[in-house]
């Protein structure tokens, strides 16, 4: 993927490499991924599952989750993915690997921070609680409520 990126950005070296990683091995993505744009919502998500798991901040993530629900350019269902590869690497954290590199190589620091702060069974209530948000969606669940329910039922008390 860094090579087919080489030939066909001027993205530097680094950006390569990451854009490489957060594209999952997508031709399409890879070219078309704003890597400053992706860098902001992934960070802006990171910092919701660590009020999540803190329970702390509960107005400033209402605030966040409103801005996530409705006025991102991105689809709420990418959103929804993105949360899921911060939950993947969150688990990797949480259960003291660190030899593989994470979906989220940049933003590493904050991972490990935060996943020394959870256990396996908060992230398994995170994901089938993403599981379960995504399918109401299909049924027209309102986007912002769901994401508060949910993410207020994370705090670790």
């Amino acid at each position: 993927m860094e090579a087919f990126l080489k030939e066909r950005t001027g993205a530097k070296a680094p950006d390569r490499k990451l854009l490489a990683r957060l594209s999952c091995g997508s031709p399409g993505m890879a070219l078309t991924l704003d890597l400053e744009e992706s860098s902001r919502l992934r960070r802006a998500i990171l910092a919701l599952l660590g009020q999540a798991i803190t329970g702390e901040k509960s107005g400033q993530m209402f605030a966040a989750t409103a801005q996530l629900a409705k006025r991102e350019k991105e689809s709420f269902e990418n959103i929804l993915d993105l949360f899921y590869s911060l939950l993947t690497d969150l688990l990797e954290f949480s259960q003291g690997q660190k030899q593989n590199l994470p979906r989220n190589p940049d933003l590493r620091r904050e991972l490990e921070a935060l996943g020394q702060k959870i256990n396996f069974e908060w992230i398994l209530r995170a994901t089938q609680g993403f599981d379960v948000l995504d399918s109401r969606l299909r049924r027209n669940v309102g986007r912002q409520l769901g994401l508060d329910a949910h993410l207020a039922s994370l705090a670790n008390r």
